[in-house]
């Protein structure tokens, strides 16, 4: 599981060192909704983290995190304004390259 570095969190989320914590270690939360790269195409899921659980659905060793809300209209939101930082930085729509190339850590894959 990786985060990208520069972490979209929706204001209802406090704690937020404590949530990636949780999430690593695969324990239970409630209301808390994750904003991914898709695997299968050039754009992000979001859904909520309970399914996490649901090995058949998500491999935790390539989860790409690029969001965390509190709700989903909250991710939503987040989603909305990554869209308007990518027109920003000059590839509008294309949120995949966008997160590609705002991650500093050089493990954020394309």
């Amino acid at each position: 599981m990786r985060f990208h570095e520069k972490l979209y969190v929706g204001q209802s989320i406090q704690h937020v060192q404590h949530v990636r914590h949780l999430l690593r270690i695969g324990a239970g939360q409630f209301d808390i909704y994750l904003i991914t790269v898709s695997k299968n195409s050039d754009q992000l899921d979001i859904f909520d983290s309970k399914y996490l659980k649901d090995k058949r659905h998500y491999d935790r060793k390539t989860l790409q995190i690029a969001g965390i809300a509190g709700s989903m209209g909250e991710a939503y939101g987040l989603v909305e304004q990554m869209a308007k930082d990518s027109c920003e930085l000059g590839v509008p729509g294309q949120l995949r390259e966008y997160l590609y190339r705002t991650d500093g850590s050089g493990k954020w894959k394309y």
